[in-house]
């Protein structure tokens, strides 16, 4: 099985049960906003998220391999504890965007040996040396967050539809070094 986009859609409809909004400061700093009973602080919405990208990210191949389910713990993890920090600060949209962008590309890349980091995803073939669509992640939640306040509420389905796409294409650019050279994951 290679990556399923629906995997992660399906998911993040189910988590997306809460919006940011801007504040009443001049900058327009997001806040988080949880409009469920279910989703309560800015950490249970992170661990949703992480886990979310999780399921959908543990489909990923490389060479006709799969990595370790423990490479995925951490790695969700070390991004449920960097979704939480990016929540719980009310930041501007291109900060948040940012905080975003490095958290999901450290769930691959790492950031180092020692805690609170971890270290890059392993497969059997190879380790994850690159992640190159960064910016196009970046892009894709600037749409989502930087558009006037009357067009904020939108859908879950909408919301969702719109990290989804963004994170299947960012990953697909997760390249995993082999002995035969760079391959991007499947």
């Amino acid at each position: 099985m290679a990556l399923i986009p629906t995997t992660i859609t399906d998911a993040l409809v189910n988590v997306f049960l809460y919006t940011y909004h801007r504040g009443n400061t001049p900058t327009g700093e997001l806040l988080f906003s949880d409009t469920t009973a279910g989703l309560a602080t800015a950490a249970n919405a992170a661990n949703a998220w992480a886990n979310a990208y999780r399921l959908y990210a543990e489909q990923a191949q490389c060479l006709g391999v799969f990595a370790l389910p423990t490479e995925y713990d951490r790695a969700e993890a070390f991004l449920a504890g960097r979704l939480t920090t990016a929540f719980n600060t009310p930041v501007t949209v291109t900060a948040m965007v940012s905080k975003l962008t490095v958290a999901f590309t450290l769930f691959w890349m790492g950031e180092g040996p020692t805690p609170p980091g971890h270290t890059p995803i392993s497969f059997p073939v190879g380790l994850v040396t690159a992640v190159t669509g960064i910016a196009t992640l970046s892009s894709a939640l600037l749409t989502l967050w930087d558009r006037p306040s009357d067009q904020w509420v939108i859908d879950n389905v909408t919301n969702a539809t719109i990290v989804a796409t963004a994170l299947d294409v960012f990953t697909r650019t997760v390249q995993v070094t082999t002995g035969g050279g760079p391959v991007f994951i499947i």
